[in-house]
């Protein structure tokens, strides 16, 4: 009889949902990602991502959540109003990433192999954080950024 209330138990762990507060964002991700369609992102759908998830058009003010996406290789944020995000430095095969029209005031730490980086119409005033080395292309176009870490690496 113990055995079946440790299954009991512990079968809520195994679907857990990735939290996603912004209820726009989250109806973004869901729409796309939402393989079994319950309305939830779990963390195996999130996980399941390879390709693009991008986000635009829509009123979002937070990206918490995107973090879960571990194997995404392009991101996409365009017209949502959120001032900062999660740290994604753990989106390891995140290579590119697109932020337009946000209200984002520092960015967080880069993932290591992000090779292409566009930041347009941001309210970034400097990037304080590292750059990574990987780091091929960098496209800041009307942005307020007045200071931008070193770029020695780039040839």
């Amino acid at each position: 009889m113990k055995y079946w209330w440790f299954l009991i138990v512990s079968f809520p762990a195994l679907c857990q949902f990735v939290d996603i507060p912004d209820a726009n964002f989250k109806a973004c991700l869901v729409e796309n990602h939402d393989t079994n369609g319950d309305g939830e992102i779990s963390f195996a759908e999130a996980e399941a991502v390879t390709g693009a998830v991008s986000c635009y058009g829509i009123d979002f003010h937070s990206v918490i959540g995107i973090e879960a996406f571990i194997n995404i290789s392009s991101l996409g944020l365009i017209d949502g109003c959120f001032q900062e995000m999660p740290d994604i430095s753990l989106l390891s095969k995140l290579e590119r990433m697109i932020i337009r029209s946000s209200c984002l005031e520092k960015l967080p730490v880069l993932p290591k192999n992000l090779r292409w980086l566009e930041l347009l119409d941001c309210k970034l005033s400097e990037i304080n954080s590292e750059l990574p080395e990987s780091l091929e292309v960098l496209i800041c176009i009307e942005s307020e950024l007045e200071r931008l870490g070193s770029l020695s690496y780039l040839t």
